[in-house]
């Protein structure tokens, strides 16, 4: 595999453990007042756009760190998920 294939799909794995509980813990919340359309679309995507920016960070450190052990896309897929949650840990203690 080359190595932006790999790193596309370490960030798949990233963003999938980081999104999966966000959207589990999703639950609409009435609002008094409807702000403006823009305002909307960007409180909207704001919190997955910096998922993106921390995977498209993240996921160099992942090949990295794994080096040759990713050789298919399941394994890049799998690397990128565990590394969300290893550093969870990390930070949970």
């Amino acid at each position: 595999m080359q190595y932006y294939e790999i790193y596309f799909l370490v960030v798949i794995g990233i963003i999938i453990s980081i999104v999966y509980p966000i959207l589990r813990q999703a639950i609409p919340r009435p609002k008094n007042a409807a702000p403006a359309l823009l305002t909307r679309i960007w409180e909207a995507l704001k919190p997955y756009i910096i998922v993106l920016i921390i995977a498209l960070i993240s996921a160099p450190l992942v090949i990295a760190f794994m080096g040759e052990k990713i050789n298919n896309y399941e394994s890049a897929i799998l690397a990128g998920f565990a590394w969300e949650s290893i550093l969870e840990k990390i930070k949970n203690g």
